[in-house]
């Protein structure tokens, strides 16, 4: 009986030793499990969290106006969306400058800032040109010279954002006239007009651009009325079209100094060659006799038409 009892309680004890030892194996792979996934989570959650946030950082510029056709002077404005994060300072966007066509137009200025009822943030531009800076007409210049398709011009445009990469306005393209085909040749032609009729006046004028009066033409006074002319008209054309009194270039300072002088020096040539014929004159008319009047005559006229010269 003995015997009995004891290998009765040997077995109840193997059996519950192997129920142990196979409930634990089932066990360790569940917590693997829950160690494998909470890791696969996290790692995802790392790689979706970057695009996450450059989802946020991602900003969207568009022109307010793309169909306008804008000239100098007017206003251009752009509509940045998304987390720009644009420092704005008094009004005026901080460090963001226009890019035309790859051109900085630093001399145009921070725009001022504004926010529209979506909470988008609007940049105005002032399209300006400086005649008397020379930055200014530089960049202008710089950006012209790129367009060679007429009046009309289209300037692919973007937003320098301090020291970064510049930011696309979209698909946009500024269209830009500095002004209208037929304004240009309408002012070209009454141009060309007034200089004719006012040049054809100098020339039937008795004494305009003559040495003296009757006298011949002065080449000096003839070369400072051509310029002169076609210096103010043109200037006056310009300013029609842009609004703008433009810089007068250096070479056209120079041009006017050399007709200048040689019209002055004309003039003072014209006065001592018109005062030695005087002289030359009157000694004449001291050698003929009083009742000379058909040697007179003659002399007299010419004399007379000298000293109406001297006098106007």
């Amino acid at each position: 009986m003995r015997t009995l009892a004891l290998g009765l309680l040997l077995a109840v004890l193997s059996v519950e030793m192997g129920v142990a030892t196979a409930q634990g194996p089932a066990v360790a792979p569940t917590g693997a499990v829950s160690e494998q996934q909470a890791g696969a989570d996290a790692k995802a959650n790392a790689e979706v969290a970057p695009a996450v946030k450059n989802a946020e950082q991602r900003a969207t510029a568009r022109l307010v106006e793309p169909q306008r056709e804008f000239k100098m002077g007017d206003t251009v404005q752009v509509k940045v969306a998304g987390n720009h994060r644009l420092a704005v300072t008094n009004s005026k966007a901080t460090g963001v400058l226009l890019v035309l066509d790859d051109v900085v137009m630093k001399s145009i200025g921070e725009p001022l800032a504004t926010q529209n009822g979506a909470g988008d943030l609007i940049l105005s531009f002032r399209l300006s040109r400086d005649p008397e800076s020379n930055d200014s007409r530089g960049e202008w210049k710089k950006l012209l010279a790129k367009q060679h398709d007429g009046y009309l011009m289209t300037f692919p445009i973007t937003l320098a954002i301090g020291s970064s990469a510049a930011l696309p306005v979209a698909t946009d393209e500024l269209k830009f006239s500095v002004t209208t085909k037929g304004k240009m040749n309408g002012t070209l032609v009454a141009g060309l007009v007034i200089f004719g009729v006012l040049y054809w006046w100098l020339i039937r004028d008795r004494s305009a651009l003559r040495d003296f009066r009757d006298g011949t033409y002065s080449l000096g006074k003839s070369q400072m009325a051509f310029w002169g002319l076609l210096v103010v008209l043109t200037f006056v054309g310009v300013w029609l079209n842009t609004g703008l009194i433009e810089h007068i270039p250096d070479q056209v300072l120079i041009l006017l100094g050399i007709s200048g002088a040689t019209g002055l020096g004309a003039l003072v040539i014209g006065d001592g060659t018109k005062a030695a014929e005087i002289a030359k004159l009157e000694d004449q008319l001291k050698a003929l006799p009083e009742d000379d009047r058909v040697g007179r005559q003659p002399i007299e006229v010419r004399l007379a038409a000298l000293l109406a010269g001297c006098r106007t």
